[in-house]
C-alpha cells in the first residue's frame, strides 16, 4: 500500500505545468522548480487577486508578454509558447500541481516536488474563482454610483459603460469600457481608439475641470455635462454653458469668463447645433499600462491620485535586490560590483533595477512611477548609468 501510495504521488509523464521541468530523479519522479518561471506562475495568482477578472488577467498577460509553457515534442517541434486566453488561466489558477500535490482523475495525492505557491494564496484565489461563479449581481446598486454613467462615449460614438473588477481585500476597481468590447469582442492591435479607461482618472478630470469652470469643490457632473468623448490625445467635455455660472450673462460673454478659467492644454467652443452648450476639448494622453488605459497629462504624468503598485515591476526589484545580497557585494552602492555576474542573460537584466536612483525605487514601491516606467521597458530596454539621466529617460520628476 505505502509503494502503491507512493506511486500516485509520482508524476508519470506528460508537459509539466508552467514552473516546473520533468522529473531529473527517475527514483522520485519529482517535477523540478524552474525558479524564474515559478515567480511569474505566483505573480499570476496575485495579479487575479487584485484583478478579481479573468478578462482583465488575460489582457495584463498579453500586455506584459507573459506566454505558456514553452516546450519541444519529441519529434523537435516547438510547442506552447502562446499567449493565455481564459481556459488556460482557469487551467492555471485551479492546478493543484503548485501546492506540491499530484491529481489522479478526482483524487489528489502528496506529491514528491516543491510547492510553487502557498496554501493560504491558493485558497483565496480558489474561494475568489467560487465566489465569481456564483456571485449575486450587485452591478444596478454600484452603477448607479458611477457618475459618467450614459455621458461617456469612446471615439467612434459607442457607450463606454460602467464596470467593475475586484481587488484583494475586497475593493473594488472601477472602471468604463466601450460596448463591443463589453459583447466579447477583442481590441484589434492596430485600433488606437481608446475602448477602456479607468473610471477614478477620467472622474478626476472631468471634476477638475468643472471644479476650474464653476468654482465649485463639488462640482455636479450630471447637472453640468451633457457628454464626454475620450480620443487618444484628446478628451472632450461637452457643458451646460450657463450652469457652469453663477451669473447668467449673454453667450460672448460667458465664453470669455469660461476660456479664462481654463488650464493649460485646454480650449473651449461653442457648439453650432445649440448655443447652450460648449465644448471643452483637454489635451491629454492615453497610456496602456499594467493592463489598463489610463488618463495622463501631456507631460504623461497619471492624472488619477490612486496608487497603482505594478507587482511585475516590484517583483523584479526585489529579485535583484536579492540576487546582490546573495552574489557579495564589492564596494560601496553607488559603485558595487558582484563577485560572480548571474549566468542567464534574463536574471543578469533583472539585475540592473537594484541600481535605479534611490527616489525612482521609491516611486517603484509605492506605486506612483510615471506611466512611461513599465516593467517591460526597464527589465529588456536600455538604463543610463547616471541617475539623472534615468529620471530623464523614464520621465521621473
Amino acid at each position: 500500500k505505502i509503494a502503491a501510495s507512493k506511486k500516485k504521488g509520482m508524476w508519470m509523464g506528460g508537459v509539466p505545468p508552467l514552473g516546473y521541468a520533468p522529473p531529473t530523479d527517475l527514483v522520485t519522479r519529482a517535477l523540478v522548480v524552474i525558479p524564474a518561471e515559478a515567480d511569474t506562475v505566483r505573480l499570476i495568482f496575485q495579479r487575479y487577486l487584485k484583478l478579481g477578472s479573468a478578462h482583465e488577467v488575460v489582457r495584463w498577460l498579453d500586455a506584459e508578454g507573459i506566454r505558456s509553457k514553452a516546450w519541444v515534442s519529441r519529434s523537435g517541434n516547438a510547442k506552447g509558447g502562446l499567449g493565455f486566453n481564459r481556459g488556460a488561466l482557469f487551467h492555471l489558477l485551479k492546478n493543484r500541481t503548485y501546492l506540491g500535490e499530484i491529481t489522479h482523475g478526482k483524487l489528489t495525492y502528496p506529491g514528491a516536488h516543491a510547492a510553487i505557491v502557498d496554501a493560504e494564496l491558493f485558497a483565496k484565489v480558489q474561494e475568489r474563482l467560487t465566489a465569481h461563479a456564483r456571485r449575486p449581481t450587485q452591478r444596478p446598486a454600484r452603477v448607479a454610483t458611477m457618475p459618467l454613467k450614459g455621458l461617456l462615449f469612446d471615439a467612434d460614438g459607442l457607450p463606454m459603460s460602467p464596470t467593475f473588477t475586484h481587488k484583494s481585500g475586497g475593493e473594488v476597481y472601477r472602471y468604463y469600457v466601450s460596448a463591443q468590447l463589453q459583447q466579447g469582442a477583442k481590441q484589434d492591435r492596430d485600433d488606437d481608439a481608446i475602448r477602456r479607461t479607468s473610471a477614478q482618472a477620467i472622474e478626476d478630470l472631468v471634476l477638475d475641470v468643472l471644479g476650474r469652470l464653476t468654482g465649485r469643490d463639488d462640482p455636479a457632473i450630471r447637472a453640468l455635462v451633457t457628454r464626454v468623448e475620450i480620443h487618444a490625445t484628446t478628451v472632450q467635455i461637452t457643458v451646460r454653458r450657463s450652469a457652469c455660472l453663477r451669473r447668467p450673462s449673454e453667450p460672448a460673454s460667458e465664453m470669455r469668463t469660461l476660456e479664462a478659467r481654463l488650464g493649460p492644454g485646454e480650449s473651449i467652443a461653442a457648439l453650432a447645433a445649440d448655443d447652450s452648450l460648449a465644448r471643452v476639448t483637454v489635451r491629454c494622453r492615453m497610456k496602456f499600462s499594467g493592463g489598463r488605459i489610463r488618463v495622463t497629462d501631456a507631460s504623461g504624468r497619471p492624472l488619477s491620485k490612486t496608487a497603482e503598485p505594478d507587482e511585475t515591476l516590484i517583483l523584479a526589484l526585489r529579485t535583484a535586490h536579492a540576487a546582490l545580497s546573495e552574489g557579495g557585494l564589492i564596494g560601496v552602492p553607488e559603485r558595487c560590483t558582484l563577485d560572480v555576474a548571474p549566468a542567464a542573460p534574463y536574471h543578469r537584466r533583472r539585475l540592473r533595477l537594484a541600481f535605479l536612483a534611490p527616489d525612482i525605487q521609491a516611486q517603484i514601491l509605492e506605486g506612483r512611477q510615471p506611466i512611461g516606467l513599465q516593467s517591460w521597458r526597464v527589465i529588456n530596454g536600455e538604463i543610463p548609468l547616471a541617475w539623472a539621466d534615468q529620471r530623464q529617460a523614464f520621465g521621473v520628476e
